[in-house]
C-alpha cells in the first residue's frame, strides 16, 4: 500500500512538473475588446489559451494601428511599455496610469475626449492629433520634446513646465492665446487654424519653422528669429511683415493678407515665395537669385523684373495691373520655347507663365521622348494649359505622386476655369501645411484638401514615389468628384484581373472603366494590370481624354 501511494505521488509530481508554473502574482488577463486581444495574441505568438500577465509584462513595444479597437482594457498589465502606438482606432478612453515607463505615445485619429498622463512622467514624444480633446494637462510631463495635438478642440494649453519641447503642433484647435515664452528650445512651431490675435515668439530664437496660418494676427514680430528657414503666415490678416532679420529664409508663404509692401532684399536664400492675394504695388526680387517658384498673382503690380532670377521654374503674375507684355522683364535664357506662356482670357491680367530652362538654353522638342500614340494627346493637353511645365518631357518616365497631384489640380483649375486658391476658398477649404511630414508642396496640399489624394501612412506622402495604374484610377475618380461628378456605385468593370487589385482601388477602376477614362492593357485580354507603373504620357493623355460633359 505504501509503495502504491509513493508511486501515485511520484506520478503527480511528474505531471505538475510538465505544467507551466503560474506564480502567485500571475493572473489571467481579460480583454473585453476582441480586436485588441487578437493583436496581443499575434504579438506574443499565443493563438489560444489564457493570456497571463507574465506573457505581456516584459513587452516594451506595442503597435496596434488601424485594428478597429474600441477598448484598450488590459493595457495596464503591459507595465514595461516604452512605445505605444494605437493610431486609427475607435478609442473613446485610454487609461495609461499603470504604464509609467512610456516614453513614446501615439494615439492619432481616435475619439478621445480626455487623456490622463499625470503618471507618465518620462514621456518624451506625444502625438494625439485628430481626437476630441477639450483639455490636456501636461504639467507632469516635463521631459516632453515633441507634442502634436492638432485637430482637437482645445481652448487653452499650459506649456509653462514643458521646457524641453523642440517640436510643437497645436494647429486646428480653438486657442485664443498661447504662451510659448518658456519653450525656448523650440525649433518647429505650428499654430495654424486657431483664433490667435497675438503670438509672441521673441524667446524662441532657435525656431527654424513657424506656421501661423489662418489666425487673426495683424502683426507678427519675428525680428529675433534669425534661424527661420520656413515661414507660413497665410490668411492671418497681416498688414505689415518685416523679414529683414530672417536672412536664412528659403520658404515664405504670406498669401491672402493685406500687405501693401514687402522688402525681400536681404532674403537672398529664398527659393519659394508666395505673396498672391495681397495689395502689393511693387516687389523687388532682383537680389533673390535662388528663387524657383514665385507667385505674385492678384496684387496691384504694374511692373515686375525677374531678369536676375534665372533659376525660376514657375511664375504666376495674372490678376495685376500690368497691361502690356513688356511690363515683365524676363531672363535672357527665356527664349521660346523655353518660356511657356499660357493665357486664359487673352488679357494680360490672366497670363500664367511657366519658366522651364533646358540645359544650356538650346531649344529641343520635348515630344521626341513621347511614344507616337501619345503625341497628339500631349499636344492637345499642353494647349489646354493643364500640363505643368516640369512634366513636359521624359514622357515615358514613371510619373511621381507629386507630379500626378500637380497635374490633377491643374486639370481641376482648367475645367472649373478658376485658380485653385479661389476653388478652395469657395468651398471653405484650406491647405494644411502639417498634413505630411515629408512635403509642403502647395499642389499636394491642395489635392489633399480636395480629397483627391491621401498619404502613405505614418504622416508621410512620399512625393517622389512611383505611381501605379490602380493608384491613378482612384485619384482620377477623386479628381472627377472634385469637379462635381457623381462617383458613387459605378458598375463593376469587366476586367478579369479585377480581383488582383487592392480593395481600396476597385471602385476607382470601376469608375474609370465605366466612363471610358482608362481601358485595359491588352488588345487580346480584358485585363487592367493594377500594379503596372503609370507614366507621364499615360497620365497626360488620360486626363485629356476625360469627357467632362459625359461624367455622371
Amino acid at each position: 500500500m505504501k509503495k502504491r501511494f509513493l508511486s501515485l505521488a511520484l506520478a503527480l509530481a511528474l505531471v505538475l512538473a510538465l505544467v507551466p508554473a503560474v506564480t502567485a502574482s500571475d493572473t489571467v488577463i481579460t480583454f473585453p475588446d476582441a480586436n485588441f486581444e487578437a493583436a496581443v495574441r499575434e504579438l506574443i505568438g499565443k493563438p489560444t489559451g489564457d493570456i497571463l500577465t507574465s506573457d505581456v509584462s516584459e513587452i516594451t513595444w506595442l503597435s496596434v494601428d488601424g485594428r478597429e479597437i474600441e477598448d484598450l482594457t488590459g493595457i495596464e498589465y503591459f507595465t514595461a511599455l516604452t512605445y505605444l502606438w494605437v493610431d486609427n482606432n475607435q478609442l473613446t478612453t485610454l487609461d495609461l496610469r499603470q504604464n509609467t515607463a512610456l516614453t513614446d505615445l501615439q494615439a492619432v485619429n481616435n475619439q478621445l475626449t480626455t487623456l490622463d498622463l499625470s503618471n507618465n512622467t518620462v514621456l518624451t514624444w506625444l502625438e494625439v492629433r485628430r481626437n476630441q480633446l477639450t483639455t490636456l494637462d501636461l504639467s507632469n510631463n516635463t521631459v516632453l520634446t515633441w507634442l502634436e495635438v492638432r485637430r482637437n478642440q482645445l481652448t487653452t494649453l499650459d506649456l509653462s513646465r514643458n521646457t524641453a519641447l523642440t517640436g510643437l503642433n497645436v494647429s486646428n484647435n480653438q486657442l485664443t492665446a498661447l504662451d510659448v515664452s518658456q519653450n525656448t528650445a523650440l525649433t518647429d512651431l505650428s499654430v495654424g487654424n486657431n483664433q490667435l490675435t497675438t503670438l509672441d515668439v521673441s524667446q524662441n530664437t532657435a525656431l527654424t519653422r513657424l506656421i501661423a496660418v489662418d489666425n487673426q494676427l495683424t502683426t507678427l514680430d519675428i525680428s529675433r528669429n534669425s534661424a527661420l528657414t520656413e515661414l507660413w503666415v497665410t490668411d492671418t490678416q497681416l498688414t505689415t511683415l518685416d523679414i529683414s532679420n530672417n536672412t536664412a529664409l528659403t520658404y515664405l508663404d504670406a498669401c491672402r493678407n493685406q500687405l501693401t509692401a514687402l522688402d525681400v532684399s536681404r532674403n537672398t536664400e529664398l527659393a519659394w515665395l508666395y505673396v498672391q492675394y495681397n495689395q502689393l504695388t511693387t516687389l523687388d526680387v532682383s537680389r533673390n537669385t535662388a528663387l524657383i517658384w514665385l507667385r505674385v498673382d492678384d496684387n496691384q503690380l504694374t511692373t515686375l523684373d525677374v531678369s536676375n532670377n534665372t533659376e525660376l521654374r514657375l511664375l504666376w503674375v495674372y490678376g495685376n495691373l500690368m497691361g502690356q507684355d513688356p511690363a515683365v522683364s524676363v531672363p535672357a535664357w527665356t527664349k521660346s520655347p523655353a518660356l511657356n506662356a499660357e493665357t486664359y482670357d487673352d488679357e494680360w491680367e490672366d497670363f500664367m507663365f511657366f519658366y522651364f530652362p533646358q540645359g544650356d538654353g538650346t531649344p529641343s522638342d520635348p515630344l521626341d521622348s513621347a511614344d507616337t500614340w501619345a503625341k497628339d494627346g500631349i499636344t492637345e493637353a499642353i494647349a489646354k494649359g493643364f500640363v505643368p511645365s516640369d512634366i513636359q518631357g521624359s514622357y515615358t518616365q514613371t510619373i511621381t505622386r507629386a507630379e500626378f497631384c500637380r497635374m490633377a489640380v491643374s486639370w481641376v483649375e482648367f475645367v472649373l476655369e478658376k485658380d485653385i486658391d479661389a476653388i478652395l476658398a469657395e468651398r471653405d477649404l484650406a491647405r494644411d501645411p502639417d498634413a505630411f511630414g515629408d512635403t509642403s508642396d502647395s499642389y499636394i496640399l491642395a489635392a489633399y484638401a480636395l480629397d483627391i489624394t491621401g498619404g502613405v501612412g505614418g504622416g508621410l506622402f512620399n512625393p517622389d514615389g512611383g505611381f501605379t495604374r490602380e493608384q491613378a484610377a482612384v485619384m482620377i475618380m477623386n479628381t472627377c468628384r472634385a469637379i462635381g461628378a457623381d462617383v458613387s456605385d459605378p458598375p463593376t468593370a469587366d476586367f478579369t484581373d479585377l480581383d488582383t487589385a487592392s480593395n481600396w482601388a476597385r471602385n476607382g477602376i470601376n469608375f474609370v472603366r465605366a466612363n471610358g477614362i482608362m481601358s485595359g492593357t491588352s488588345t487580346t485580354e480584358a485585363i487592367f494590370t493594377p500594379s503596372q507603373d503609370f507614366n507621364r504620357q499615360q497620365s497626360i493623355v488620360t486626363f485629356n481624354n476625360i469627357k467632362v460633359e459625359e461624367l455622371p
